[in-house]
């Protein structure tokens, strides 16, 4: 196993936010203090997947990969997918202590407009029972009635600080303080 694997984050409480105004808001979620979909967007490598892919996990430890379905826009992203995967995907109800599914659509920008326009009615039809967490590294390519459903989440690096004190953990795992 590679170093980067070996630390990444396998938990919320690893992952290092950049804020505590996001951090909040992202336990919010965990808390079920809160219910939108989420659009998290930001530069490349600034942690937008693995956030959405922690999320599930942090909402419903009971979770299981029956529950989670991760799209990779930039490869699936006609108005086919949101029409037969996506759709068939939320007709079923969560099999876990939020009875909740949870669609993870990464790099979201590079759905088509007709598929952008199929999403965002879909968005209000799943809203009580599926969370949509969707990722883009540009924000002005996803349709504003899909950013109208959604809580819009810039995720940005951490400083130095925050950094180092993970850098630390890690540092310490490996016994090299």
């Amino acid at each position: 196993m590679n170093f980067e694997r070996q630390y990444e984050p396998q938990s919320l409480d690893d992952y290092v936010f950049a804020s505590d105004a996001v951090e909040n808001l992202i336990r919010s979620y965990v808390t079920g203090n809160a219910h939108r979909h989420l659009i998290l967007h930001g530069l490349y490598g600034t942690g937008k997947t693995l956030l959405a892919k922690l999320l599930p996990q942090a909402m419903a430890p009971d979770v299981s990969s029956h529950d989670i379905k991760l799209i990779n826009a930039s490869v699936d992203n006609k108005i086919d997918t949101v029409r037969r995967d996506i759709q068939s995907f939320a007709m079923a109800i969560g099999w876990n202590s939020r009875r909740l599914r949870w669609l993870i659509l990464d790099e979201c920008e590079q759905i088509t407009p007709e598929g952008q326009k199929a999403l965002k009615g879909l968005l209000d039809q799943v809203a009580s029972h599926v969370m949509v967490i969707m990722t883009t590294n540009e924000i002005w390519k996803v349709h504003d009635p899909i950013k109208d459903r959604c809580e819009v989440v810039s995720i940005t690096r951490p400083d130095g600080e925050k950094m180092l004190r993970a850098a630390k953990r890690i540092l310490a795992a490996e016994d090299e303080t």
